[in-house]
């Protein structure tokens, strides 16, 4: 009987290393640096649902061309991704500041927003994923659940960007 056993030992390592090879390692190819924090955006055109109000139960009009921004994960960084005098330098009537971060942890971290801010927490980074944002901040223009435009710029305040994506 111990025989037997002993048999099967040399399938049983082999199994173990080729899954190891095959199931393990491609996991750790998607933990390489990302070069290119714009690599995975939504693309252009894609359709893109905004809920229909903000985590303070203010009402959004999808119809309205609204800018998306991914203010960041950690609430401690995510203070300072877009800040009140920058949010001033918008010119659209709908803003919306996605956080994936809870409710509880926006409402401690941060203060009031302008009255066309609209903040929504993204705790499980659900609508995060689906634009793809890599980075923060990142920018997103959806209009009538379509994505009509994604910032490419990720160094510096993209000015020039948003005044171009606020005119009709």
């Amino acid at each position: 009987m111990k025989q037997r056993a002993a048999n099967w030992l040399p399938y049983i390592a082999s199994a173990a290393v080729l899954s190891t090879v095959f199931l393990v390692l491609p996991a750790f190819t998607n933990l390489r640096p990302r070069s290119d924090p714009t690599e995975f955006d939504i693309q252009v055109g894609a359709r893109f649902v905004l809920p229909t109000s903000d985590m303070h139960g203010n009402k959004l009009d999808p119809s309205e061309r609204t800018l998306v921004i991914f203010g960041g994960s950690c609430t401690g960084c995510a203070v300072n991704a877009v800040t009140p005098k920058q949010m001033g330098t918008i010119q659209l009537r709908q803003i919306v500041m996605l956080y994936a971060a809870s409710k509880k942890q926006i409402d401690s971290e941060f203060d009031a927003f302008p009255k066309n801010v609209f903040v929504m927490a993204d705790p499980a980074a659900e609508m995060v994923r689906k634009l793809g944002a890599m980075s923060s901040p990142r920018f997103y223009v959806i209009q009538n659940n379509n994505v009509l435009d994604v910032c490419e710029e990720v160094e510096s305040w993209p000015e020039k960007w948003l005044s171009e994506v606020a005119k009709p």
